[in-house]
């Protein structure tokens, strides 16, 4: 509990996080001095640097009610993780907090980056048996972003609310893995040995490849935009094939299970969400706030069905969710409320809400 405590008081610590981030780890003097101010132990120190090497930093935590709700969903998944798995003796608890980190749905919490091993140090952040058959689950929650490398050097970052299955190590004639959510690749080439990407109704075969693929849970589509390289996608259900070419986003409708070829005009309105950005081209709020839910890990109530079809055009980067409701505010007759955060029986804290409804002394722009 004393670390845990600790932590919970250096999160919130704004100058903490700054002199940390920017420390010269190879001065034995800078490091020195810097436990000296914050009256840490060596193995504190230690804990500390490797927590905040883990993540990306998009903003500073504003409250202690933030940092201890990071904390709270950080031991859970913990918990979690320990029940499911029996290799818990062999790793250490830095390990775990570097294998649940992205767990942690603050907007601070950007991204988390996962390796594949071969050898079992105080680094590694999985620890493998070495067979054939075991498959690796790696998740982006809600709110946070993840990177991965899988076994034959592929990169692969995971958007938001994703899932991606993979095995520990790819076979000599197939490369298979599975995606729920979205993704964006780059596959190492290997025309003999393709990898295959099962998405929902879809398979992807890729050669060697730069792209993007879309297939939430809850979408009523899904979206392949190929940058570079070479992309098959056949139907899962028929079988049918169809070639996309770079520069292009093939749209295979769920309900119809039709194809729809699109030209790419920017590809930052697929893409540009691996670097902070969320790009809105003329869609429905009801869209625009399902991807915010999504984006920053909250829930959404819109009050007033009515404003569901109200559009919206605009790019940001790495703005708070109060600046891009102030945005829509602008343009769509809303208001926002935020409820604060509820603190549970068990210590950790609720979801957050924000409630939109119609500001009423608007009125709605005719098209």
């Amino acid at each position: 509990m004393e670390l845990q405590e600790r932590f919970e008081k250096l999160l919130s610590d704004e100058l903490f996080q700054e002199e940390l981030t920017g420390l010269d780890q190879s001065s034995q003097t800078e490091c020195s001095s810097f436990k000296s101010k914050y009256f840490l132990s060596d193995k504190e120190f230690l804990y500390a640097k490797k927590f905040f090497a883990g993540l990306a930093f998009n903003d500073k935590l504003e409250s202690e009610s933030d940092s201890a709700y990071a904390l709270s969903r950080l031991n859970v998944a913990i918990h979690s993780l320990e029940t499911e798995n029996k290799l818990t003796s062999r790793l250490t608890v830095m390990d775990w907090i570097f294998r649940v980190a992205a767990f942690l749905t603050v907007p601070l919490f950007l991204s988390t980056f996962y390796f594949y091993q071969k050898s079992a140090t105080v680094t590694d952040l999985y620890s493998y048996s070495g067979k054939m058959d075991v498959v690796n689950t790696f998740t982006a929650p809600l709110g946070a972003k993840t990177q991965i490398v899988l076994p034959d050097g592929s990169l692969v970052w995971l958007n938001s609310g994703s899932k991606l299955w993979c095995p520990q190590k790819f076979g000599a004639k197939s490369r298979e893995v599975k995606l729920l959510g979205e993704a964006y690749f780059e596959v190492v080439k290997n025309e003999k040995v393709p990898m295959i990407i099962s998405a929902g109704k879809i398979n992807v075969n890729v050669y060697g490849t730069k792209f993007n693929l879309s297939a939430y849970e809850d979408d009523s589509r899904i979206e392949t935009t190929l940058l570079e390289g070479k992309v098959t996608i056949s139907d899962a259900g028929n079988g049918r094939k169809f070639l996309l070419q770079p520069g292009h986003s093939a749209v295979y409708d769920l309900k119809s299970e039709k194809v729809t070829d699109v030209k790419v005009e920017n590809f930052d309105y697929y893409m540009g969400w691996k670097d902070g950005k969320i790009i809105f081209h003329w869609e429905n709020l009801d869209e625009i706030l399902k991807k915010l839910e999504r984006w920053y890990g909250v829930n959404i109530q819109l009050n007033d069905p009515s404003l569901a079809r109200c559009t919206f055009h605009a790019t940001f980067n790495d703005e708070k969710i109060e600046q891009i409701l102030e945005y829509l505010a602008i343009t769509i007759p809303i208001k926002a409320e935020f409820p604060p955060r509820v603190k549970q029986p068990d210590g950790s804290y609720s979801k957050r809400e924000i409630i939109i409804g119609r500001d009423t002394s608007r009125k709605l722009k005719s098209k």
